[in-house]
């Protein structure tokens, strides 16, 4: 938007051609652009001739930089340069000292707005220094937009992503940018997943260690790469045995055992909420054989072994006994 509010601004034409003065600020140091988008930005951004001396807009920088520079001001009326060469040096200082104001003002400017009005008050803009301003502006809204983007709205963009991936394979249109994807929607606040109860989760892995016979069967909060956190996840092969946590060969089936406290429901219904009802339907749509323990089934056990069967029937309902 500030790129077309600078050529209303300033062009009043039909025809801006961006395209290759931004390519030129993208490939050349802004010192060479120049050269490169002469003919793009030229006819808009300055007029043909320049003023010949411009000593009325320049007179300021002239007395300031000769008494810097400890030189005596010549009494008015008396030529202060007797050669050209003098005049062209004079005229190059002083060129150099306005491009060096301009660019020092651009870097302060945080908004497009702020960069607009500042041009505004110029007489003439080189084209040298109209592609500094695109660039700037350029510069500046990029930081907004990731400004604007924080974790929650990334998370949110990337399961709307995962959504369309894993539900509508048939979708051909644009995809997220990579800088625009969370790697996981779990996070200490604002999170996607609701965290599992901890005090749920260790009766519920003592129970585990009961029936599978070892803590090295089952690997707990494992990151998925689909950005899900799955509380307890067993690895079965082709026979359904069970296998360690650490073998990566070999698997036939991932279970994601989800022990879902209060908080992953409706107030006062047995209800999921609808982020955890997403989690358990996408994990599915992956591959997962996901297997739901709610708190108010494991509340009306009342014993480990009750416990333990529990489990057994929950993880392997066609099998009387585990094999690992």
């Amino acid at each position: 938007m500030a790129l077309i509010t600078l050529r209303r601004n300033f062009c009043h034409l039909s025809d801006f051609r961006i395209h290759g003065a931004l390519a030129a600020l993208r490939n050349h140091p802004i010192n060479h652009v120049h050269k490169v988008s002469k003919e793009q930005l030229h006819p808009w951004f300055c007029s043909v001739q320049y003023e010949p001396f411009r000593i009325h807009f320049h007179h300021a920088c002239y007395k300031k930089f000769h008494l810097q520079n400890g030189n005596e001001l010549h009494p008015v009326g008396e030529p202060a340069f007797s050669q050209g060469q003098d005049w062209n040096k004079f005229e190059q200082n002083l060129k150099n000292e306005d491009e060096q104001i301009f660019y020092r003002k651009l870097n302060e400017f945080t908004s497009s707005e702020e960069v607009l009005s500042f041009i505004k008050t110029l007489e003439t803009l080189p084209d040298a220094m109209a592609a500094g301003a695109l660039q700037r502006i350029c510069e500046v809204e990029k930081k907004g937009e990731e400004s604007h983007l924080d974790r929650l709205s990334m998370a949110q963009l990337t399961q709307l992503f995962l959504t369309s991936v894993l539900e509508c394979p048939f979708y051909k249109g644009p995809k997220l940018f990579r800088q625009y994807q969370v790697k996981s929607f779990l996070t200490p606040c604002c999170s996607l997943e609701t965290p599992v109860d901890f005090h749920l989760y260790k009766s519920v892995m003592i129970g585990l260690i009961d029936l599978l016979g070892a803590r090295s069967y089952f690997a707990s909060k494992v990151l998925t790469p689909y950005c899900y956190t799955i509380d307890v996840e067993i690895k079965l092969d082709e026979e359904g045995f069970v296998l360690p946590f650490t073998v990566d060969e070999d698997i036939h089936k991932r279970v994601a055992l989800c022990i879902d406290g209060p908080k992953r429901f409706c107030s006062n219904s047995k209800h999921l909420l609808g982020r955890e009802a997403i989690k358990q339907r996408h994990l599915r749509l992956l591959g997962y054989q996901v297997v739901q323990v709610p708190y108010h089934e494991i509340e009306v056990l009342k014993s480990r072994q009750e416990l333990v069967e529990y489990l057994q029937s929950k993880l392997f309902p066609q099998n009387s006994t585990v094999h690992w």
